[in-house]
């Protein structure tokens, strides 16, 4: 049975564009997913869900990500390295029962403050060896994340 992945961040951090890198796609033909879907690419399948930054951006809609969270194999907070929004809402993975790491995505692009994402996922929750730099448009870190995605 494929492994259940629930991706979390803000609109924009580069979920969608991150699941079709891991699976070898082209990542500019990302589209915005809202449900659980069976996802496949040359060699891999797991089941994604690639929730609406919405979950997180709205404080009365976080108890969805929460509900969803529960019955992940494994949970991805996506933190845009721009951004000064944080992922995840503090103490997010201490709330649920699955595995979390982080990703922080867009570590080529202008602005990106490695730092800041770390301490925003390390407030999450999500412990500092793991944590993945990743550009999902290079393909930077891929490979590292994409064993962990499928079951590493």
């Amino acid at each position: 049975m494929p492994r259940r992945v629930l991706l979390v961040g803000p609109s924009g951090a580069g979920k969608s564009t991150l699941v079709m890198a891991l699976l070898g796609l082209d990542p500019r033909a990302a589209r915005k997913t809202q449900a659980l879907e069976l996802v496949c690419g040359p060699g891999s399948c797991f089941e994604v869900l690639d929730t609406p930054g919405e979950y997180v951006e709205i404080r009365r809609l976080n108890y969805v990500l929460l509900e969803e969270a529960r019955g992940a194999d494994l949970v991805l907070l996506v933190q845009d390295a721009t951004s000064d929004r944080p992922a995840a809402p503090p103490g997010f993975c201490a709330a649920v029962g699955s595995r979390c790491a982080g990703v922080i995505n867009k570590v080529d692009a202008e602005g990106a403050d490695v730092a800041r994402a770390r301490l925003f996922l390390g407030q999450a929750g999500v412990r500092e060896e793991d944590v993945y730099l990743v550009s999902a448009l290079r393909g930077d870190g891929l490979e590292e994340l994409r064993a962990l995605v499928l079951g590493g």
